[in-house]
């Protein structure tokens, strides 16, 4: 009894202890919390700086000098037997200040009540190292896009098949795809950010699986053989009218969807196989039982830039969507007799009910920029400013300009011109549109619209607005922005032979806002006030966080100058790192957005007497220039 006693009093005893103890720790961990409610937890890190106890505002300093630090690195990325030159801003190391800065002061504090417990628990053994949310992710897609273009990895695919004119069916089976695994990317560049001697980062090429399986892909064959192996009759329940179609039309008709992932590190989980394979244009046949055509819905523009609805007017005829789907049913029928409804009143896709709950009321927001006449670069961006010209957002819509725009090819009447690849100045396919992007994306950022991702150009250029500008290319980088307004979003594009003008117009409960970059100087006016109470307004603010001393230089040889005299052809531009940040009022309420921009130093161009060039400027290959015969 006495020892079963023993036993119990220690048990008893240890229990109690625990308890202590885990009521003390519990205690520690709401003292800590209270104590550190508005700074950093305690053991986290980002870039081997132990950053607990920090402010917001030391966390804003300790990302300017991190950034400043790294901001002259260049890695080397390989990729099979490719090398790449990057700087940090390329991978958006920084890029977005305001998600890294959350990042870091929420660190351990999300969650439930006992999940926060266990982080601080365990932060007292294993460190909390958010280095990874210094990395915007979306940039650093981008340039895994550009690298899986430039490497030609295989991008997986759902299969692909083929109709010829006369019937003929060839196919290939769903293909395995090479890419990259986005984590196993993030770590390596981690690794290299906070290892001062890693510069090289070889990027590992991993298998991807097929968009679809060969069963799946095999049924879609099926379909298309069936679509086309005999004729098909159209006509109505009580058959007012019968229209054969032939075998030869069916074959005209037929649109095959070859799908493959644009991404060659993730996989497109929207991805459907049944009717994404086989469409069919019925347009031609819609024609034949449409007595009238619906006009959709538009919107007239006024001279004082308020919005007025342009009444739709209906059609009278089958809706094309009824054709298709008559024809496909009409396939797995014996008599492939596709039934449609009666000729009836079509409604247009834009009605004017749906045009005016858009609400879509005044000009938001402008942008102009210019630039000179009459070179390839400005048939790029007209082109760009067509296809774009009169797009519709709904409300909360998200779109992405390179997918509106499309790929820049010469098919297209794109021409070649001047672009930054790989941080020089070349010329290429639709090179100039970067220009159509910054004026578009000025028109976003004073308008208080939601920008989803950007890059900013490598270089600056003073026809651009300092640090608020963004550039695109194919298929990466990419501008993407949100219509985060209740009203519509309707864009409309103006141009001269000299100059771009990007409209948005919505409801900002009447405020207007104009701007221009002209002559290196960004002008904006608000040119109507609204109502203050409910406007979104946007004030902008650049700051200076360091200015690269050192700079390349290209020295010409020019025999006519003196010893000891030099003539500066073209004094380039110093590098500079910036801090952008973009403060949204509505009403009462507020936010800050912030990110980082870096611009890379360009060569500042001297001429010199040749017996006084410098030692290292004499052979310079990678320029064309050979000194090497020179005697002095």
């Amino acid at each position: 009894m006495k020892r079963k006693q023993r036993i119990y009093n220690f048990s008893e005893k240890l229990f109690m202890s625990l308890g202590a103890v885990i009521l003390l720790s519990v205690i520690g961990f709401q003292g800590d919390r209270m104590i550190r409610d508005d700074r950093v937890a305690y053991n986290v890190s980002a870039g081997n700086q132990k950053l607990s106890g920090y402010t917001e505002g030391d966390v804003m300093a300790y990302l300017d000098s991190f950034l400043v630090y790294n901001a002259k690195k260049k890695y080397t990325f390989i990729v099979k037997d490719l090398e790449f030159s990057r700087t940090p801003q390329d991978f958006g190391l920084l890029l977005d200040y305001t998600k890294s800065v959350n990042a870091l002061m929420r660190a351990q504090k999300e969650g439930t009540f006992f999940e926060q417990y266990g982080l601080w628990l365990r932060s007292f053994i294993t460190p909390s190292d958010v280095t990874n949310h210094l990395i915007t992710e979306g940039v650093l897609v981008n340039m895994l896009e550009e690298f899986s273009f430039d490497a030609a990895l295989q991008q997986p695919d759902a299969g692909r098949m083929f109709v010829d004119e006369i019937g003929q069916i060839t196919f290939e089976l769903p293909q395995h795809g090479e890419g990259f695994d986005l984590d196993n990317v993030k770590s390596h560049i981690i690794e290299a950010i906070v290892s001062d001697e890693k510069s090289k980062i070889r990027l590992s090429i991993v298998p991807l699986p097929p968009l679809a399986s060969e069963d799946d892909f095999m049924k879609e064959v099926e379909n298309l053989r069936q679509l086309i192996r005999a004729p098909i009759t159209v006509t109505t329940r009580d058959e007012d009218f019968r229209i054969p179609i032939s075998v030869d039309e069916i074959i005209s008709m037929v649109m095959i969807n070859n799908k493959s992932n644009p991404r060659n590190f993730q996989q497109d989980l929207n991805f459907k196989p049944n009717k994404s394979y086989i469409d069919l244009d019925v347009e031609k046949i819609s024609e034949l039982f449409t007595t009238q055509k619906p006009i959709d819905a538009t919107f007239d523009i006024a001279l004082d830039e308020t919005v007025s609805v342009v009444p739709h007017h209906e059609g009278f005829g089958v809706q094309t969507d009824d054709i298709k789907e008559a024809i496909f049913k009409a396939v797995l029928r014996e008599d492939r007799i596709a039934y449609i409804s009666k000729l009836q009143i079509i409604q247009p896709e834009l009605t004017t009910e749906d045009a005016e709950n858009l609400d879509i009321q005044h000009l938001v927001s402008s942008f102009t920029t210019y630039h000179a006449c009459c070179q390839e670069r400005v048939t790029n961006i007209h082109l760009a400013g067509d296809t774009v010209d009169n797009l519709l957002l709904q409300p909360s819509e998200e779109v992405s300009l390179n997918e509106v725009i499309g790929e820049r090819t010469t098919e297209e009447g794109y021409q070649e011109a001047g672009m930054i690849w790989n941080g020089r100045l070349i010329d290429a396919t639709g090179g100039g549109v970067s220009q159509f992007a910054t004026t578009f994306y000025n028109t976003l950022y004073w308008g208080g619209y939601n920008i989803v991702s950007h890059r900013p150009h490598s270089q600056y250029f003073t026809r651009y607005p300092l640090g608020i500008e963004a550039t695109i290319s194919w298929p990466s980088p990419d501008l993407v922005f949100q219509n985060d307004r209740e009203a519509g979003l309707l864009i409309r594009v103006e141009y001269s032979s000299t100059s771009l003008t990007v409209k948005m117009y919505g409801n900002n409960y009447g405020h207007s806002v104009v701007g221009e970059q002209k002559n290196g100087e960004t002008n904006i006016e608000i040119t109507k006030q609204g109502d203050s109470t409910r406007a979104r307004k946007v004030v902008s603010l650049v700051i200076p966080v360091s200015v690269f001393d050192s700079q390349p230089i290209i020295y010409i040889p020019d025999s006519i100058l003196p010893l000891g005299q030099e003539y500066i052809a073209d004094a380039g531009q110093k590098g500079q790192v910036l801090r952008v940040e973009r403060r949204i009022f509505e009403g009462d309420a507020s936010s800050v957005e912030s990110f980082s921009v870096q611009y890379n130093p360009t060569e500042r161009t001297v001429h010199v007497n040749p017996c006084v060039l410098p030692a290292h400027a004499r052979v310079n290959i990678e320029k064309g220039y050979d000194y090497s015969h020179l005697i002095c």
